[in-house]
């Protein structure tokens, strides 16, 4: 698979504001679409740039804070409904700990959640292959569990992505060189948060690990009427994108609306 483009689905957070849902990212390409996370919401956002629940047969989850993981239970039950002929066999990866969320969901929903199959990758340093994507990832330490991801086409394009993390240079070889980081600026830089990043500190991890285009995201309600590009600007020179919901992003093209 070679990527194509990246699609904002959701780049905001639990709290709710316009233009900003919770987190989803789609990364399309010259085969099935892969979903970065499952916030509520993500399924209809799926659905406004013309793609369904069914047409997903990879799905990376980062963690299991609500914003990030509760349409999963939605978006299996609609592409039960709308694949009842097709192979169901869908691919999750996500941190350690999967299975047994898959596990909890199952002995709560009705019989339909049995007719599906899972190939399951979990972990914080187990490397695999979805979708032809090569998938590495590792801790960031906004949970015990959370993970950050880095996933490379066969032609080497890259993609990294950083769930949500406080600032962490463990994070930098993953996020190496990286054609597109997407990465969580949770507040402006005045109101710095345990747990999650600034526009300076998601910069600064841009700039260590000389990516070329740093995508922000992760907005709380702070980070509004906030020029978080300034911000982020004063300390990498490499090119900025301020993420908005429907965005799409195509891998060395302007951004597209």
């Amino acid at each position: 698979m070679r990527f194509r483009d990246l699609t904002i689905l959701g780049s905001g957070t639990i709290v709710p504001q316009p233009g900003h849902g919770c987190s989803g990212y789609l990364i399309r390409g010259s085969d099935a679409p892969l979903l970065l996370d499952c916030g509520p919401g993500v399924l209809y956002r799926l659905s406004e740039v013309g793609f369904s629940a069914a047409e997903i047969r990879t799905l990376l989850i980062t963690h299991f804070h609500l914003d990030h993981v509760s349409d999963l239970a939605a978006l299996l039950n609609s592409r039960w409904l709308q694949s009842a002929a097709d192979d169901r066999v869908l691919e999750l990866i996500g941190p350690a700990g999967l299975q047994a969320h898959l596990d909890w969901l199952a002995a709560r929903m009705d019989s339909w959640f049995a007719d599906f199959a899972f190939r399951v990758c979990e972990g914080a340093t187990e490397t695999c292959t979805a979708g032809g994507i090569a998938v590495a990832s590792c801790r960031t330490g906004h949970t015990d569990e959370s993970i950050c991801y880095r996933l490379t086409d066969e032609a080497g394009t890259v993609v990294f992505y950083s769930g949500d993390t406080d600032y962490n240079e463990e994070l930098v070889p993953l996020a190496e060189g990286a054609d597109i980081a997407v990465i969580e600026c949770s507040m402006p830089n005045e109101m710095k948060t345990p747990g999650h990043l600034t526009p300076e500190l998601a910069a600064k991890i841009a700039r260590l690990a000389r990516v070329k285009t740093l995508v922000l995201t992760h907005f709380y309600r702070e980070a509004s009427g906030v020029d978080v590009l300034a911000q982020a600007g004063s300390l990498f020179d490499g090119r900025i994108i301020v993420a908005r919901d429907l965005m799409r992003i195509p891998f060395g093209d302007p951004v597209l609306d």
